[in-house]
């Protein structure tokens, strides 16, 4: 867990809740560039406490991971920027939303949210990153005007699959077209649900709600 700092302690033992009150346009935004493939596995073993999964399909769950994910084009050892691009996903009233694999442990996957035993799951594979970002901030626009503000939290997937894709120069330039500051995650809240491998991010624009 990220620890935050409290009366000049480190502690990984809490939280903290920030409240915004504006009398400015904003809106809520959530961008994903992750899409379904038709690749389907069913979790037969999971330890949801420590965030992993065991088995795939009866299968040790990288070994089935592994093979469904070479028949994607996936290339490479199976290290953290390769299993950043190919993230699993749970349906909930017919949407994706995104698991992210942090890295792999043996025969195991280590998640950042957890998944429970019996859960089907879609892999993920990348679109556009930089496109989707940029379509983000344009609705962004569209939604309450000029910009003044807008806070992003951002999974740190998203900038490993952009290093690896060479493409972290067209992102932050992307970024730079509007007035970005933020965080790095490795877990986004949005509503009442944890996702992963997302921006989510709360615009402000310069105009008084009427």
């Amino acid at each position: 867990m990220t620890p935050l700092f409290v009366d000049g302690q480190a502690r990984s033992d809490t939280g903290l809740v920030l409240l915004l009150e504006t009398d400015r346009r904003f809106a809520v935004l959530l961008c994903e560039h992750m899409v379904p493939t038709n690749a389907r596995v069913v979790v037969t073993g999971a330890d949801p406490s420590r965030r992993r999964i065991t088995e795939l399909d009866g299968y040790p769950a990288a070994q089935r991971y592994g093979a469904l994910v070479r028949d994607l084009g996936a290339d490479g050892p199976l290290d953290a920027q390769l299993v950043a691009e190919f993230p699993l996903a749970l349906y909930v009233d017919g949407r994706p939303y995104v698991r992210s694999i942090r890295s792999v442990d043996g025969d195991e996957l280590c998640l950042a949210a957890a998944v429970d035993q019996g859960a089907v799951l879609r892999i993920m594979r990348p679109s556009d990153l930089v496109a989707r970002t940029a379509a983000a901030l344009d609705d962004a626009r569209r939604r309450v005007g000029d910009l003044d503000l807008v806070l992003t939290f951002t999974c740190t997937a998203r900038n490993l699959e952009a290093e690896r894709k060479r493409t972290r120069d067209a992102l932050d330039r992307t970024y730079a077209t509007a007035p970005v500051v933020g965080f790095d995650s490795f877990g986004e809240q949005f509503g009442p649900l944890l996702v992963n491998h997302t921006l989510v991010a709360l615009a402000i624009g310069t105009e008084v709600r009427p």
